[in-house]
């Protein structure tokens, strides 16, 4: 009998230590699942947060490069050099050709990846994707355009650079208009920023 009571009580104890078991392993995953969408909800604030600073600097360096363009009355060539060039312009003082196409082409591709980025991170309406659309547009063709200069550097045609004023005119047409700005707004609010 006594044998029977301890084989009891050792099932009953398994039983409760097997249930207990689950309970924890049960609470661990709803704690574990938690903590994944707090640090999911950090993250997509981040990266909402830097698509936001980079449109709104984006914007502002390049209506800069523009004005400064317009005020030293250079060519539009020179708004592509700086646009496409990192913050210290250290590549721009490099009398390297190929340096300097790279750099630009790595500072493209930023801006492009950024650009197209937006649309992941916020819903705007179609109008403010086709805005954002058009700034891509007008970006690559200031590249491409940029990237012929390059090339010629010293054999520019009025045609060249009449091309690459009416990029320049188009492209801060779009940094100027409300419907940027709006965007902008909508992005600012999105993250809640004041």
């Amino acid at each position: 009998m006594n044998t029977l009571f301890n084989l009891e009580n050792t099932t009953i104890l398994s039983n409760v230590a097997t249930i207990l078991g689950v309970i924890v392993s049960v609470v661990a995953i709803w704690l574990s699942s938690k903590q994944s969408k707090e640090q999911y909800k950090i993250s997509q604030y981040e990266n909402r947060k830097e698509i936001y600073d980079f449109l709104k600097t984006f914007k502002d360096n390049w209506l800069f490069y523009i004005d400064m363009a317009i005020k030293r009355e250079d060519n539009t060539f020179n708004i592509a050099r700086n646009g496409f060039s990192n913050d210290e312009k250290e590549d721009l003082r490099s009398n390297d050709i190929t340096k300097i196409v790279l750099s630009a082409n790595k500072h493209y591709n930023y801006q492009h990846d950024k650009l197209n980025e937006i649309g992941i991170y916020y819903k705007l309406s179609k109008e403010d994707y086709e805005i954002i659309g058009q700034l891509l547009l007008v970006l690559e063709d200031c590249f491409k355009e940029y990237l012929k200069y390059a090339n010629k550097m010293h054999n520019i045609k009025s045609e060249d650079l009449q091309r690459m004023d009416s990029i320049v005119r188009k492209f801060y047409e779009l940094l100027e208009s409300k419907q940027l700005e709006n965007i902008i707004e909508k992005m600012r609010k999105e993250i809640s920023i004041n």
